[in-house]
C-alpha cells in the first residue's frame, strides 16, 4: 500500500492557460506542481523497487477532509501519473492497468489521504 497525505487535487482543475507562439495552451498549475513534487518524494518513501510490482488491478481509497464534494475520477488521475512518474507502475494504459477501482472512504478530518493498492 502507498499513502499519499493531504487532500489530493485534480489536474484536471488545477491547469493555467498560457500563450505559446499564438496558441493558448493549458499546463498544470503552480500548486499542483509543488504538490506533485511533494507527493513523488513521499511516494519514494514508501516504495520498496525491489518488492512485488504492483500488479494488473490497482484499488484508490480516497479520504476527504471535508464534505466538499469531489470527482473521483479526476483526483485518481492525479495519484496514476505519480504513479508513473515515482515508477511505481510503467504507464497507467489499460494493457498495463486493466482493473482500476475508486472508492470514496469518507470523511477523515485529521488525516486525508489516498491509499493506493497494487
Amino acid at each position: 500500500m502507498i499513502t499519499i497525505t493531504g487532500r489530493i487535487p485534480s489536474k484536471k482543475n488545477a491547469r493555467q492557460a498560457i500563450n505559446m507562439g499564438g496558441r493558448c495552451i493549458l499546463i498544470p498549475n503552480k500548486l499542483y506542481k509543488e504538490w506533485h513534487r511533494d507527493a513523488l518524494i513521499e511516494v519514494a518513501q514508501q516504495v520498496d523497487h525491489k518488492a512485488q510490482p504492483f500488479g494488473k488491478e490497482i484499488r484508490i481509497v480516497m479520504f476527504a477532509p471535508d464534505a466538499r464534494k469531489f470527482d473521483l475520477t479526476n483526483k485518481a488521475e492525479s495519484c496514476m501519473d505519480l504513479l508513473v512518474d515515482a515508477h511505481v507502475i510503467e504507464d497507467d494504459n489499460y494493457e498495463i492497468v486493466p482493473r482500476l477501482i475508486l472508492e470514496f472512504g469518507g470523511i477523515d478530518r485529521e488525516n486525508p489521504r489516498a491509499e493506493i493498492y497494487g
